[in-house]
């Protein structure tokens, strides 16, 4: 089971990735809402993933891709085999790499919606309430 809870810095998953934070957390993964800007200056602190792309964190590979509203989806491959989704947009959920899921993170009933229509496999957490 993937360990989440709400805080009052955003959603925190297993204890090391922070989604939506309203402060960014020095010691987690922070993984932002929505895109920042094309050219930022401090790209260098890649704890703050806020722009679509592919990265490598300490051994864990995580896949940025940007929905309608530049909403921000995150898919997190983690060393031990199991992977997850944080997913605002379910349009996303049309790309290849979507397929075999441990554990979809969302919010929105649309996704939840989109979910159910493509028949996804996989554990479903809903956020937010």
């Amino acid at each position: 089971m993937l360990q989440i809870a709400s805080t009052p810095q955003g959603t925190l998953i297993e204890d090391r990735f922070l989604f939506a934070p309203e402060v960014v957390d020095a010691g987690k993964i922070n993984l932002m809402s929505l895109m920042g800007a094309e050219m930022a200056y401090d790209r260098s602190n890649l704890a703050t993933l806020d722009f679509p792309g592919e990265y490598d964190i300490g051994g864990l590979l995580i896949n940025v891709f940007v929905g309608m509203g530049n909403k921000l989806n995150f898919l997190v491959h983690r060393g031990e085999g199991k992977s997850f989704w944080v997913i605002q947009s379910p349009e996303v959920l049309e790309i290849d790499e979507v397929s075999g899921m441990d554990y979809w993170i969302f919010s929105d009933e649309a996704v939840e919606k989109k979910l159910d229509q493509l028949e996804m496999e996989g554990e479903r957490i809903k956020i937010g309430d």
